[in-house]
């Protein structure tokens, strides 16, 4: 995966970056290795303030997460050092 790659995921995928959200259908993301929480987060597109905490970006997707439901489509932003 580079930048500016577009993902297509569903349930069971691991994320292969950090990526935006370009269209999701009933997405819940397992973000436990960053949050903790044990419920997925739920995700949607859309803009969000640039102040906004990690709980509060449901735009954005975190490499090493999983995608626990439903299906999205993402460009990859970073994918590591």
């Amino acid at each position: 995966m580079f930048p500016g790659d577009v993902v297509l995921l569903i349930a069971g995928d691991g994320i292969p970056g950090d990526c935006y959200l370009l269209e999701s259908k009933d997405l819940g993301v397992n973000e436990a290795t960053l949050t903790g929480e044990t419920f997925p987060a739920n995700k949607n597109i859309g803009m969000l303030a640039p102040e906004a905490t990690l709980l509060e970006r449901t735009n954005t997707l975190y490499l090493g997460t999983h995608v626990m439901s439903g299906s999205e489509k993402a460009i990859v932003v970073r994918t590591g050092k």
